[in-house]
C-alpha cells in the first residue's frame, strides 16, 4: 500500500483514509502478512469481507446445527420409516434442510473467493484452505444431486455431504483450525507415551484372555481379542 506525504495533491492520493482503516486494524493485531502494493479495489473487497464476519459466524453454526433438525439418512432412504428423538426437536423436511445446506455451502464458496480477491498476491494457501475448497465442492455437488436423487452421489446409508460437514466446519473456522494444529503438534511430541499406553492395554488384554479364558466369566467376555478389548475398555462404564 503506497503511503503519500500529506503535502501531495489530493488528486494523486492512491486511496482514501477510510480504506486504510482495515490495514491499520490488521497492523495493530500484529499481522505480518503484507504485500508490496495493493489496489483500492482489493481494499474495498477486504472491507466488505470483514463486514460479513458476523454473518459468517452465524452461517457456520447454522450449517453445523443442521444435524439436529434434518432427517437421518436412513429415514430418507426408507420412506415408510419413522423415528422420534427423545429431545422432541422439530424436524425439517428433506427439501428444506438440503436447500439450507446448499445456501451455506454457496456462501462458503463466496467467502473463499472474496478472500482470494482481497489478498491478491498475499494470498497464502495452506493445506486447510485446499482441503476446505475440495470438501465444500464435493458436498455442494452431493446436495445438488440430492435435489433430484435423495441418496446423493454415493449410494449407501451415509450422505457424502454429511460426512464432510464436521471437517468443513473445522476448516472454515480459523481458531478451531489453530486449536487442531496445536493438538496435532502436541501429539507428535508425546507419541511415545501414546504408544506405551497402547502396548499396556494390549498386554492386559492378553493377560485377561490367558487368566480368565477357562472361567465362566472368561468364556463370556474374554473369548477373543476384540471381545476382550471391548470388555476391558467398556467394563468400568
Amino acid at each position: 500500500v503506497a503511503v503519500w506525504h500529506r503535502t501531495a495533491p489530493q488528486s494523486h492520493l492512491p486511496m482514501e483514509l477510510p480504506q486504510l482503516q482495515p490495514v491499520q486494524s490488521e497492523a495493530a493485531k500484529g499481522s505480518d502478512q503484507w504485500v508490496r502494493s495493493c489496489s483500492s479495489h482489493q481494499l474495498r473487497i477486504y472491507r466488505f469481507r470483514k463486514q460479513l464476519s458476523n454473518v459468517t459466524v452465524l452461517v457456520k453454526f447454522a450449517y453445523l446445527s443442521l444435524s439436529l433438525f434434518e432427517e437421518p439418512c436412513w429415514i430418507v432412504r426408507c420412506k415408510t420409516c419413522d423415528s422420534k428423538y427423545s429431545w422432541q426437536l422439530p424436524r425439517l423436511p428433506f427439501w428444506a434442510s438440503n436447500g439450507i445446506e446448499i445456501l451455506c455451502l454457496a456462501y462458503f464458496g463466496l467467502i473463499f473467493r472474496l478472500r482470494e480477491l482481497s489478498l491478491g498476491d498475499g494470498n497464502q494457501r495452506s493445506r486447510w484452505h485446499t482441503l476446505r475448497e475440495v470438501l465444500v465442492s464435493l458436498a455442494l455437488v452431493d446436495c445438488l444431486v440430492a435435489s433430484f436423487n435423495t441418496i446423493g452421489v454415493v449410494p449407501g446409508i451415509f450422505r457424502l455431504c454429511r460426512l464432510c460437514r464436521p471437517v468443513i466446519f473445522i476448516a472454515v473456522s480459523k481458531f478451531v483450525r489453530m486449536t487442531v494444529n496445536r493438538l496435532w503438534r502436541s501429539c507428535l511430541r508425546f507419541w511415545e507415551i501414546l504408544a506405551a499406553l497402547v502396548v499396556a492395554v494390549l498386554f492386559f488384554v492378553w493377560f485377561a484372555i490367558v487368566m480368565f479364558s477357562r472361567s465362566e466369566e472368561g468364556r463370556e467376555h474374554f473369548q477373543d481379542w476384540p471381545e476382550a478389548l471391548a470388555s476391558l475398555l467398556l467394563g468400568p462404564f
